[in-house]
């Protein structure tokens, strides 16, 4: 759950002296608290409600009718609790953002009945933790009891928000379950508004509104914003369509790049969500958190809480629930269950994160999970102490980029299809100690022997993107033109096996292809009007103005150029090229470095990165010593990330009789 913070100074007054503070009572199984507006003039100072507790199990009214309830979806965000509301004619208090809420959902009770309601930071003790698991892992039968959810985005922002609702209630057409936008849509500015405006609110950026918006599938929700109320398909409409068409709406200012407010709307995903569950199809935990690595949380654990409800391939307990904690004190090889993730606010963000890891690796008999660990650039120590080979999920948003094991399709029977298989024909082979050990079975392959610079640009693509990749094409294939015909060590000619390094091999939405190396070639927007090619992309000749020109050129004339250069800027995102000692082209996270080795570890889909550490671990007792003197092991490795080897994504390295032996990872 997120955590709310308290303002004591800004929350005194005569009113809050004469009011006793709220007490709860205690829920029973199954048991949930709803609330209710008092009867009282719209502009009264302070917001009136009543709570009760009701049923979950059996959601039925006190006459024996279906209950019908109201969840409010709402970003908590770090404001402090200084706003009073009554509760049962006694004092609480909650955020300003919340109590606009209120006041707002109040005024529309003449209009129509938007009652009760269940909100979950009035609605749980939020000092209760044993309340709070009980109830995260319970979340989402609360939203999908719920009669319909409601969104609130906000309060209105006086010349945008009235522009662009006005773009949402009279362009998006809707005749019964069909939606649709007229044949000459809204001009430019109200597209710009829109996306500004709406589609630039806090709620987009939390993560728990996955949950709260997928689970709704039977009634579309509502969504408020200042005085105005629509739903959430005219939304979900504009957003695709302003996604399809390549609108520029949702692009990021420099401003809000350099402070780091990067982050995506997602809404193609959430509806795709609720689409799935109305057809009972699996939600991999994993898909989820690789669609919402730009999504937050104010209490990091809740990366992972938020989302167990929806997933189908992950199960979790509340901490109440797991009667192993009084009974297992030290066992072997891991001190927790390796089938269920316990839903614990007790535990630290490292210990949630790290049993995260353990619990999916073990039930998929995979480590593709340790694929979305992202080291800061230039060091291996990052914000929290996390084994190297566990995601940090609360910075992936800046540090993250798309991971490379990808589902090519899911069935209702697992285990799921990736469209890499690194790995192939070679059973699974790991095992997991103390808090920070991973042994697991790997190959060495190979050496880096050379890197490009990172790319750290989060702008579209422009003069920064061809620079960098003007640079990894020399160190990659020299600046001799004949070089791009040279046959390249894992088949194909070099400029190939240069473009499918850059594309992971990977179309625009990430479907496995193959692809041509003609069809790409950065250097195709360093040719000045008397056709010469620069091998130097800052070459002087070529301005800005020039550059900006030629690359339009291109893809007015060519879809699949778009395309191209889209697939290619979504797989280079915080990574950087290298080139092996055998010759081979990877692409790395942006932390490789010369030296480091390219393994391929069996149950993993793709090669990674890893690199040698002490060979006396730094230590003459504990679990990694004894690990050491067990297994034979000469040291250990760091995991520095994944990477696209051209030439070996299929099994290769494991056809070529690569052999395995054991590898610990810290």
């Amino acid at each position: 759950m997120e955590s709310l913070t308290l303002d004591s100074e800004e929350r005194r007054g005569d009113k809050d002296e004469e009011l006793s503070p709220f007490c709860y009572d205690p829920l029973n199984d199954g048991e949930i608290r709803v609330l209710s507006f008092k009867n009282q003039d719209a502009t009264s100072k302070a917001v009136q409600l009543s709570m009760r507790i009701v049923s979950r199990k059996e959601p039925v009214n006190e006459k024996g009718e279906p209950l019908v309830y109201f969840a409010l979806s709402y970003t908590w965000g770090q404001s402090p609790l200084n706003k009073l509301i009554i509760l049962n004619d006694c004092k609480f208090y909650v955020n300003s953002n919340l109590e606009s809420a209120l006041r707002r959902l109040r005024s529309h009770q003449n209009t129509r009945s938007i009652d009760p309601l269940w909100i979950d930071a009035i609605c749980i003790d939020q000092s209760n933790n044993q309340e709070k698991c009980a109830q995260v892992v319970l979340m989402k039968k609360t939203y999908e009891y719920a009669t319909q959810v409601i969104v609130w985005l906000g309060e209105e922002r006086i010349g945008t928000t009235k522009w662009a609702v006005h773009l949402l209630q009279n362009q998006i057409k809707i005749e019964g379950s069909e939606a649709s936008l007229p044949k000459y849509p809204a001009a430019p500015a109200a597209w710009q508004a829109f996306g500004d405006d709406l589609m630039k609110r806090d709620w987009w950026k939390r993560v728990w509104v996955i949950q709260e918006i997928a689970v709704s599938w039977h009634t579309p929700p509502i969504v408020m914003c200042g005085p105005y109320m629509f739903s959430w398909t005219r939304l979900a409409v504009a957003a695709h369509y302003a996604e399809a068409s390549d609108l520029p709406i949702f692009n990021h200012t420099a401003d809000e790049i350099a402070e780091g407010y990067v982050y995506l709307p997602t809404i193609r995903w959430k509806s795709a969500y609720r689409e799935r569950l109305s057809q009972g199809q699996p939600l991999p935990i994993l898909e989820m958190l690789g669609n919402s690595i730009s999504c937050a949380a104010s209490d990091p654990r809740d990366m992972i809480y938020s989302l167990l409800g929806l997933a189908t391939d992950i199960k979790s307990v509340p901490v109440a629930d797991d009667k192993r904690l009084s009974t297992i004190t030290a066992p072997e090889p891991s001190v927790h269950s390796n089938t269920e993730l316990i839903c614990d606010y007790e535990k630290s963000v490292e210990e949630v994160y790290t049993d995260f890891v353990r619990v999916h690796a073990s039930t998929h008999k995979s480590l593709d999970i340790i694929c979305f660990t992202r080291h800061a650039v230039g060091e291996l120590k990052d914000s929290r102490n996390l084994p190297s080979w566990v995601p940090d999920w609360s910075t992936l948003w800046r540090t993250g980029s798309n991971q490379l094991p990808r589902v090519a399709h899911l069935e209702p029977g697992y285990p799921p299809q990736y469209i890499y298989n690194a790995s192939s024909g070679v059973e699974p082979d790991f095992e997991f100690f103390d808090t920070n050990c991973l042994l697991a079975s790997g190959t060495f392959f190979d050496t880096v022997k050379n890197v490009g610079d990172p790319y750290l640009d989060s702008n579209p693509p422009g003069k920064v993107f061809y620079n960098t990749l003007q640079g990894w094409r020399q160190v990659a294939l020299g600046t001799k033109y004949e070089s791009v015909s040279r046959p390249y060590v894992g088949g194909g000619n070099m400029l190939d096996a240069f473009t499918r390094t850059i594309t992971c091999d990977q179309g625009r939405y990430g479907e496995r292809v193959k692809v041509d190396g003609k069809l790409f070639d950065p250097n195709d927007c360093f040719i000045d009007y008397g056709d010469r090619m620069f091998a130097n992309p800052t070459d002087t000749l070529i301005g800005d103005d020039v550059f900006s020109l030629l690359r339009q050129c291109r893809l007015h004339q060519s879809k699949s150029f778009k395309n191209a250069e889209r697939a290619v800027y979504l797989r280079t995102q915080r990574r950087r090229i290298f080139v092996t000692e055998k010759g081979y082209f990877g692409l790395g996270t942006a932390s490789t470095e010369i030296g480091d080795g390219v393994f391929v570890l069996s149950g993993c889909s793709v090669p990674v990165l890893l690199r040698k550490k002490r060979s006396d671990f730094g230590i003459k007792s504990g679990i990694a010593s004894t690990l050491a003197r067990e297994k034979g092991l000469e040291g250990y490795y760091y995991f520095v990330g994944e990477s696209f080897v051209t030439g070996i994504m299929d099994g290769e390295v494991v056809k070529q009789g690569g052999k395995f032996e054991r590898l610990l990872l810290r």
